[in-house]
């Protein structure tokens, strides 16, 4: 048995309700937390929630990647904690799949044998409803102008389709795509970027897409970049990927060898007001974050203020996934300095199924 004293409940009436906290305490708190830890404090209470949610934004965790394994559950994997999490995929799980991702959202498909294929957005890391899509064919990429907020407007949902080439879009709560009406040649990738979205095409040309006005044009861009891409791309050898990355575009190209792994990297900045390629050597204090049909930039410092639980990111580094790639393992790091490539340490123990996409996702609250 025990007794309290006087002193003692006058101490605990005293004493202010961990809710009561003020906003400004529970701010600098969020500011120190991991990834998961945030997921945590946002559980404590709704003040606490609340204060999560509007303190918390995309950019502020390392990228997690969307992993397809054997059987059919998916997982998340953290690069700062090495992590592996199950993640509860919404309805119909056993007939979904990932094809994509974009501003913190997953873009799903259901496996049908339809023509038509149910499109919709899914963020794995709020309680946030599924957001559904006007069904279409198969598409190459999908990609988002802002993170989706359904009410609010403003996001432009944009994509390709993979065999005949046409340029859709549309507004969260459309019923259909919108079609461009002048068909662009066969388009790899594509980054969105300050009211406008960018792509590339198998030639390496870049276009430039105004869904507004839904009308294209192809830059004429001058530099080597489309040298370089020609001469390394024997036997369909290289892949391209558009990044967009602090306030700037930057293609990647990669190399393939035999067997199929990527053994080299070629990055260009695109100097839009000059419309040149500019190649670089360094990628200046950011990492890149490259998969299947998602590609990402991140500072290489992080935000997070224990430097206990950070992963130690440096200049010059990709990490790479892709189901074209023969490693055992979950993603690799390509070292710029040396060209040298090592495995993601610790995710060797994943099972990969090399037939599914493999998609990097920054982690987004709202």
């Amino acid at each position: 048995m025990v007794i309290k004293t006087m002193d003692q409940e006058e101490d605990a009436r005293n004493v202010r309700p961990w809710q009561d906290l003020p906003d400004v305490l529970l701010q600098r708190i969020c500011n120190q937390l991991s990834l998961v830890e945030s997921i945590q404090f946002g559980a404590v209470c709704k003040a606490w929630n609340t204060v999560s949610q509007c303190y918390q934004h995309v950019h502020n965790h390392h990228p997690w990647l969307q992993i397809p394994t054997i059987p059919l559950m998916k997982h998340l994997s953290s690069t700062n904690h090495e992590q592996v999490r199950d993640v509860f995929w919404p309805k119909n799980c056993f007939t979904n799949r990932c094809i994509g991702a974009s501003q913190g959202c997953l873009i799903m498909r259901t496996s049908s044998v339809d023509e038509a294929q149910h499109l919709y957005l899914w963020n794995p890391f709020s309680k946030s409803p599924i957001i559904d899509l006007p069904p279409d064919r198969p598409f190459i990429q999908i990609i988002l102008s802002s993170p989706p907020r359904p009410g609010r407007g403003g996001c432009v949902v944009f994509g390709y389709r993979f065999r005949t080439p046409r340029i859709l879009f549309c507004n969260l709560g459309d019923k259909n795509w919108t079609c461009l009406d002048k068909e662009p040649k066969k388009l790899l990738t594509a980054v969105a970027f300050k009211g406008k979205f960018y792509a590339l095409d198998y030639r390496a040309d870049l276009y430039e897409i105004d869904v507004d006005r839904r009308t294209f044009k192809v830059l004429e861009v001058s530099g080597s970049m489309k040298s370089v891409h020609d001469k390394l791309d024997i036997r369909n050898a290289t892949t391209l990927y558009l990044v967009e990355s602090c306030g700037e575009i930057l293609t990647v190209i990669t190399r393939t060898g035999n067997p199929k792994k990527v053994s080299d990297f070629v990055i260009f900045r695109l100097d839009l007001p000059n419309l040149e390629w500019v190649k670089m050597d360094d990628l200046g204090g950011r990492v890149l974050y490259l998969g299947d049909y998602s590609a990402i930039s991140s500072p290489s410092v992080c935000c997070c203020r224990n430097e206990d639980r950070c992963y130690k990111t440096t200049d010059n580094r990709i990490f790479f996934s892709s189901m074209w790639s023969m490693a055992k393992a979950a993603w690799q790091v390509f070292n710029m300095k040396d060209g040298t490539v090592e495995l993601g340490s610790g995710s060797k123990i994943i099972a990969m199924d090399s037939r599914i996409q493999r998609n990097w996702i920054l982690p987004n609250f709202e």
